[in-house]
């Protein structure tokens, strides 16, 4: 039965990685990339810097509370839980970064905030030909 409870704090750790997953790429990508496209003027509202925010705050939020809950629920079984969650944070690291793919899909979601004129433009653009500060 002990291995049984140990399969279900790994698995809280992996539905609890999923959702830092979006915390992660909030922070590393999504928040820097907005900031660059808005002082490069191809954004035409603040909108998608607000939302990568709220995505953050949502998403740290909901972590921290399913953490607590897990590790009071899984307390002897806290190592599996932590154990998956690092684990889980620490291969989505290289997926959240500034990527061209990743920039397609941001510039795809906030297509409506992007200056319509260079819309295409800005989608061609490779992540690196854009400075991140």
């Amino acid at each position: 039965m002990c291995i049984v409870w140990h399969i279900l704090a790994g698995l809280a750790g992996l539905l609890t990685g999923a959702v830092l997953h979006g915390a992660i790429k909030a922070a590393r990508f999504e928040i820097p990339f907005s900031r660059s496209l808005r002082s490069a003027g191809l954004l035409t509202s603040s909108a998608p810097i607000t939302n990568s925010f709220v995505s953050l705050a949502a998403s740290l939020l909901f972590s921290a509370a399913a953490a607590g809950a897990a590790l009071v629920w899984f307390r002897s079984y806290a190592v599996a839980y932590l154990a998956v969650l690092a684990a889980v944070a620490v291969r989505s690291l290289p997926h959240t970064g500034h990527s061209g793919g990743n920039a397609v899909e941001f510039l795809e979601a906030n297509r409506e905030h992007v200056d319509p004129e260079r819309y295409e433009e800005t989608r061609q653009l490779h992540y690196n030909t854009i400075r991140f500060r």
